[in-house]
């Protein structure tokens, strides 16, 4: 029974990720209780979600991706990109490696020290779209007036989205070429920073809306800004921060506190 576990903490652009080395599969996937417990921002580690390293079958590498609630998701656009740099800084990529995620075999590339993940596009009927997570883009006249917490409460939660729900991506247009976005995350259940596949999707969106072609800029609630280049391909570019590495005590993010 593992009583301690090693992991690296990683954020993209404020979505933040606990990382373990799972080379050789031993991390209980199944139990959902544990990961929630170390996603937990007061009786655990804390996170947006928590992503598996580990050996893939068509490639070297792939990555598992869960929630803070502890269930599984296909795919976390930031995610997969703290995932390459994490590879880079153990030396195990130079300047592109391929990754198998839920949401099948991606790639990821470097060009001039930026870091380009790519996404599919598995679906879109409309508003809604799936870049290997599935969001519902709303565009608003005013971002900082939405509010992300219910509005994307009640949306993520209809019926027409049942059982698994949906994302929620709230999008403004900003300038040609450039969007603000903010983002409502089923599975983390609130307002989160930045949101890749989110950012990928409100780049679509409005990318097709508008007739904008290239390079288009999101700028995230964190201030940061991803370039999304929409096209044949789809592929987002952004920061990859490590913030720390730490051993965690297992039977610890169990123990319930009093008072």
């Amino acid at each position: 029974m593992l009583t301690s576990l090693s992991f690296s903490k990683y954020h993209g652009a404020g979505n933040d990720f606990l990382l373990f080395d799972d080379w050789e599969e031993m991390f209980p996937e199944s139990n959902g209780a544990l990961i929630a417990s170390l996603c937990d921002r007061k009786t655990g580690v804390g996170a947006d979600g928590l992503i598996l390293a580990r050996k893939g079958v068509q490639s070297e590498f792939s990555m598992l991706y869960f929630n803070s609630d502890g269930s599984p998701a296909p795919l976390c656009g930031n995610g997969l990109r703290c995932l390459g740099a994490h590879l880079k800084s153990l030396g195990r990529v130079d300047r592109s490696c391929q990754v198998e995620t839920g949401a099948g075999l991606l790639t990821v590339k470097w060009k001039k020290e930026k870091i380009f993940t790519q996404f599919p596009l598995i679906k879109q009927e409309g508003s809604f779209i799936d870049t290997g997570a599935p969001h519902l883009v709303i565009f608003s006249s005013d971002l900082e007036k939405e509010n992300v917490l219910s509005e994307g409460r009640r949306v993520r939660s209809l019926p027409c989205f049942a059982p698994s729900g949906v994302n929620v991506t709230f999008i403004q247009l900003l300038a040609p070429g450039e969007i603000g976005a903010r983002f409502y995350e089923r599975g983390v259940e609130d307002e989160t920073l930045a949101c890749g596949t989110g950012a990928m999707a409100g780049a679509i969106a409005a990318a097709r809306q508008q007739g904008w072609k290239g390079a288009i800029g999101v700028t995230t609630r964190s201030k940061a800004r991803f370039e999304a280049f929409v096209g044949e391909e789809f592929w987002l570019s952004g920061p990859a921060v490590k913030v720390f590495e730490g051993v965690v005590n297992v039977a610890g993010v169990f123990q319930k506190t009093a008072g």
